[in-house]
């Protein structure tokens, strides 16, 4: 019993999308693409703590704390979580993110994603200088 089935498609369907796909095939460099399509594992530090640039930075974090302290991010010192004004998870996530080239914050609603990813954007905008 053999049956032949036959996929119909509609151009219409894809027309929201031309524009972006269009725009992706000219690219030559897809941001992440070591993680996104190569799947890599090993996630790198940032092109700004990365050794073979020699710079050890130091960052204010005035934006979260308040203080206008300088902290180096490859440094053991960084301020405690109640400094930050945040949990611990939330502390370990926000330095995973300002350490690393790709990090994934993840959890449950109402768990403060959203509070570290505008802690880590204020830090980076109040830091442009330095990247």
């Amino acid at each position: 019993m053999n049956k032949v089935y036959v996929a119909v498609e509609s151009e219409a369907y894809f027309e929201a999308y031309r524009h972006v796909l269009a725009g992706l095939k000219d690219t030559y460099s897809l941001p992440l693409e070591r993680y996104i399509v190569s799947c890599a594992r090993d996630i790198r530090p940032p092109p700004y703590l990365r050794p073979e640039t020699g710079q050890r930075l130091g960052y204010n974090f005035s934006s979260i704390t308040g203080s206008d302290k300088s902290i180096d991010l490859l440094g053991q010192e960084w301020p405690t979580h109640e400094e930050l004004g945040l949990n611990h998870s939330q502390a370990a996530a926000l330095k995973l993110a300002l350490t690393n080239e790709l990090t994934i914050i993840q959890g449950p609603p109402g768990t403060g994603k959203t509070h570290v990813g505008i802690a880590v954007m204020n830090i980076l905008l109040r830091n442009q200088n330095a990247w």
